[in-house]
């Protein structure tokens, strides 16, 4: 599967401090950049502070703390945000420093067979026992290589093995492995009008995908 996402950075970054003694690290988890609609991983923290002193601001984005982490969620409307980060020094809130960050849409995933593990992209050439097997189900991923991993969900998809069956889900149905038992070496089977869901609710729909008997 093409790689949607080719740049992997671990963003660390020493902000500027008013404070000589203190800098503030901003590690982005996920990207050099932040995504709309996502909750995108940071772990911040200032050498010699207590993560429990350190406040984190950011214009433009709604931010959590989970666990260790901070989760900023830039608004849908918003081209850029800033963190800023303050600490708690001596009894006294101190600015500590700040970083921009770009913000982006989340890419457009991919739709794709998998199978005990392993991933079949469009247009491979696949064996009739990994079609007919009961564990093969259709994923909508970024693909098992990418940085970004969310739990996309497959609702419905159509396949075309000589006529068009429908299916409710992420499995082929028994009349589409019907169907797909009596194809012959060299024919294929199209999964088009593939429906799913992101995390967030929206709904998505994908690109045909192509495989070939072998």
């Amino acid at each position: 599967m093409k790689k949607i996402l080719f740049v992997i950075f671990a963003a660390l970054i020493g902000c500027i401090a008013v404070h000589a003694q203190y800098r503030v690290y901003m590690n982005n988890v996920d990207l050099n950049v932040m995504y709309r609609g996502y909750d995108n991983k940071f772990s911040i923290s200032v050498p010699g502070v207590p993560d429990n002193k350190l406040k984190v601001k950011a214009n433009g984005a709604i931010v959590k703390k989970q666990n260790s982490l901070w989760l900023i969620n830039p608004d849908d409307s918003v081209q850029s945000v800033t963190v800023s980060v303050s600490a708690e020094i001596n009894g006294k809130m101190q600015s500590i420093g700040s970083q921009a960050y770009r913000v982006k849409n989340l890419p457009k995933p991919s739709a794709y067979l998998s199978v005990n593990g392993k991933e079949y992209a469009s247009d491979s050439k696949i064996p009739l026992s990994v079609l007919t097997n009961p564990a093969t189900t259709l994923v909508v991923s970024y693909g098992p290589d990418a940085l970004l991993d969310l739990p996309f969900k497959v609702t419905s998809f159509a396949a075309k093995i000589g006529r068009f069956y429908s299916s409710e889900g992420n499995k082929f149905t028994e009349a589409q492995l019907e169907a797909i038992r009596k194809l012959k070496v060299g024919e294929n089977v199209i999964i088009s009008d593939i429906q799913a869901t992101s995390p967030t609710g929206k709904s998505l729909r994908l690109p045909s995908i192509i495989y070939y008997l072998k």
